[in-house]
């Protein structure tokens, strides 16, 4: 049976019924077909597989949320210092699979990894939309796309509680935080969106505002795939078994929700 929703998916795409036997013995796909009919509620892979691969096999089994166009990632970011994010913990998105997002990729992103800071830290989240300007400090093309970006955001989702373009030290830190910023100080920024520009500016901003989460050590699971559909979430290669567990713990808080619905 597994194979046959595998083919009846991509026939389309030019499989025949012997591929999809072949194909559907593969662990990762087989897992994903698990969770597409019903016979499990999450899957969590990627140890032994690339990010590549593992979405891949959720895209040809799950395929996307209705309503999203696109998979992202998130890193879930869970520092000792209680006074960031949500009791420590952050999402961090996108990391790994949209390389270079359009603005409206980047609201779609934000809105996803709002979605997943919701229903993993049970918290109302607040979306900081990062660049390495704030508020139009400068005029620059990928500075003007996180505005548009958080432009579209707020059009889309007017209930949530989003800001931007800010540094990341401006959305985190108090004393450095954007004057009139939702988001911006302590315990505010509970969900990130990081677009793959300026990574250098990022960097010096992470070290300033994350000074002490560097120095303790932060434990990182992740990147975790979001918007395919039920579920399926991705442990990163070499992952210490604090990872792994956090990856489960996230499929199955998701797996959860989605019951509820």
């Amino acid at each position: 049976p597994y194979a046959q929703r595998l083919y009846e998916r991509r026939r389309s795409r030019g499989m025949t019924e012997p591929e999809a036997l072949q194909t559907a013995r593969l662990p990762r796909i087989f897992a994903d077909l698990m969770v597409a009919a019903g016979d499990a509620d999450g899957s969590v892979g990627g140890a032994l597989t690339t990010t590549a691969d593992t979405v891949r096999a959720a895209l040809w089994t799950l395929g996307l949320a209705p309503g999203f166009s696109l998979v992202s990632s998130f890193f879930l970011m869970v520092s000792p210092q209680k006074n960031i994010g949500a009791d420590g913990a952050c999402l961090f998105a996108d990391c790994a699979v949209v390389p270079q997002p359009s603005p409206a990729q980047l609201a779609e992103i934000a809105l996803a990894t709002a979605e997943n800071a919701r229903a993993l830290l049970e918290v109302e989240p607040r979306v900081a939309m990062l660049s390495f300007s704030t508020k139009g400090n400068a005029g620059h093309p990928t500075a003007a796309a996180v505005r548009e970006a958080t432009k579209t955001l707020c059009a889309r989702a007017p209930h949530l509680i989003a800001d931007g373009e800010l540094q990341l030290d401006a959305a985190v830190v108090p004393e450095i935080a954007a004057q009139s910023s939702g988001v911006g100080g302590e315990r505010a920024c509970q969900c990130f969106h990081l677009p793959r520009a300026q990574l250098r500016q990022h960097r010096l901003q992470t070290r300033r505002a994350f000074r002490r989460l560097h120095r303790r050590r932060s434990h990182p699971a992740g990147p975790l795939a979001t918007r395919e559909r039920p579920l399926a979430r991705r442990e990163r290669r070499g992952h210490r078994e604090r990872g792994r567990i956090t990856a489960i713990q996230a499929a199955s808080l998701k797996a959860q929700e989605a019951i509820r619905m």
